[in-house]
């Protein structure tokens, strides 16, 4: 259990926001279309991603970066350890950074946006210099969500 607390209202309430902060959550503000991300402004729509696309996101480890995709419909294992076994996905989205790495530990469930501001995929793993991403149309169908 986590306990927060300030010498008063607003430090509880900074304490709050820095736990969750730190935990990965990022606060989407409204806007045009209900939906701004930080560091990269408001969501033009929803669109999977393609090939060649220039992507960016950002994350709570790495926060704003820029990439490309260098590969779609790939199929990965990720091995989740000792007695949790490996998981293979199909058909997702490989992408590069344009300089250095694209995502890092923490960086997963980040919404990838392309230049055009498109949301395209959610961020969920990486590795050797490349960071996968589910595509968007897979995530939305799955859970059920609109968008």
């Amino acid at each position: 259990m986590t306990l927060v607390a300030g010498g008063g209202r607003v430090g509880t309430l900074y304490g709050a926001y820095d736990l969750l902060y730190r935990l990965g959550c990022r606060r989407f503000a409204p806007g045009e279309l209900h939906e701004e991300v930080p560091q990269v402004g408001r969501l033009a729509g929803i669109r999977d991603l393609q090939l060649g696309d220039k992507v960016q996101k950002t994350g709570r480890t790495t926060e704003h970066t820029r990439g490309d995709v260098e590969t779609i419909g790939a199929q990965i294992s990720v091995d989740y350890g000792t007695g949790k076994g490996t998981a293979t996905f199909d058909d997702q989205v490989i992408v590069r950074g344009e300089s250095g790495e694209f995502s890092q530990p923490g960086d997963s469930g980040s919404a990838v946006l392309s230049d055009d501001a498109y949301l395209g995929g959610l961020l969920f793993a990486g590795g050797e210099g490349i960071t996968v991403v589910n595509r968007i149309g897979h995530v939305v169908s799955l859970l059920g969500v609109r968008l």
